[in-house]
């Protein structure tokens, strides 16, 4: 068995940044649904959902825990 101490922090540094970004566009997309935007703001809410989704999934995961180069 081999650890993965590395790979574990740079896939909780990657699912972080997706929920940074799932906030912002949640924050965007009500601000300017309250601008009167309303197209707009479900759009970039739709965003914050798949921002939510990827780092939720368990292929998002397993992709994150691979390798970038992967050896023969």
């Amino acid at each position: 068995m081999h650890e993965r101490d590395e790979g574990d922090a740079v896939g909780a540094g990657r699912r972080t940044w997706l929920y940074v970004m799932a906030l912002a566009w949640a924050f965007f997309g009500l601000a300017t649904m309250v601008d009167g935007r309303m197209l707009l703001g479900a759009a970039q809410l739709l965003l914050a959902a798949a921002n939510l989704a990827a780092a939720w999934s368990p292929r998002f995961a397993a992709f994150v825990d691979a390798p970038l180069l992967r050896r023969k």
